[in-house]
């Protein structure tokens, strides 16, 4: 399998840059989308078709961590409310 890696957050393939739009707001690097929810972010984040004929790669823009609050309700509980 061709040997893909990052530099200066672009991809290059065997020794031939891919890109030249990757920056580390906008990085090909696998942080946890795209294919793989195994945050390994020495690797880029693509997948080779089955003969490695064609290459897909990921570009994931790193956007703030949000925290959402969730409430859980009896079934029972959120009809008697509604009907309240």
């Amino acid at each position: 399998m061709p040997k893909v890696k990052l530099q200066d957050h672009n991809l290059w393939l065997d020794g031939k840059q891919l890109t030249d739009y990757g920056t580390k707001e906008n990085t090909f690097l696998n942080i946890g989308n795209g294919t793989s929810w195994n945050k390994n972010p020495k690797k880029p984040d693509l997948l080779w078709s089955p003969q490695t004929k064609y290459l897909v790669a990921f570009q994931t823009t790193n956007v703030p961590q949000r925290h959402v609050t969730t409430i859980e309700l009896n079934h029972n509980q959120f009809a008697d409310e509604m009907r309240a």
